[in-house]
């Protein structure tokens, strides 16, 4: 557990890095347009790879918790392989404080079977985690200049 924890701890400072990056007028990665880059090397156990940003970027059906109300999606990431899994991430933006978005979502986890695991606020920034059997989800709010410019990152990972 501790492991999966340190992995995603460690995707989210990768995916704050890169929602910093201007990425060409909402762009994938790749500039191709198509709003995500090149999903897999080899469809049956390669990599996994998707970045999704600006207009082109979609709340997954897949997340089983809901979008934060009012936020516009910024960016959508999921990184793996097909024998591990994959981890996934959304940044949302949103002129809501910080605080305020980490107990919509810490309301919706107790109010909806899940555990929390863990809860922190430093200097500005929130954030939770929480599981429900092999799901695994971290939510960071962070602050930002306005308007909707808070970040609320969130992070899941199911265990394969």
């Amino acid at each position: 557990m501790r492991s999966r924890c340190s992995a995603l701890l460690a995707l989210v400072f990768v995916l704050a890095f890169l929602s910093s990056c201007s990425l060409n007028n909402g762009d994938s990665a790749s500039h191709n347009n198509s709003g995500s880059a090149p999903a897999k090397a080899n469809p049956g156990s390669g990599p996994i790879l998707k970045l999704e940003s600006g207009a082109n970027a979609k709340y997954p059906s897949e997340i089983p918790f809901p979008q934060y109300p009012g936020s516009e999606i910024s960016q959508f990431l999921e990184t793996g392989d097909k024998e591990h899994g994959a981890s996934k991430s959304i940044t949302l933006k949103t002129s809501d404080a910080p605080g305020k978005t980490i107990a919509f979502y810490k309301n919706w986890f107790s109010s909806n079977g899940w555990k929390l695991k863990m809860e922190t606020a430093t200097s500005g920034m929130s954030s939770i985690s929480a599981e429900s059997g092999d799901r695994l989800a971290s939510i960071f709010s962070m602050p930002g200049a306005p308007p909707q410019a808070n970040s609320i990152q969130i992070v899941w990972s199911s265990a394969r």
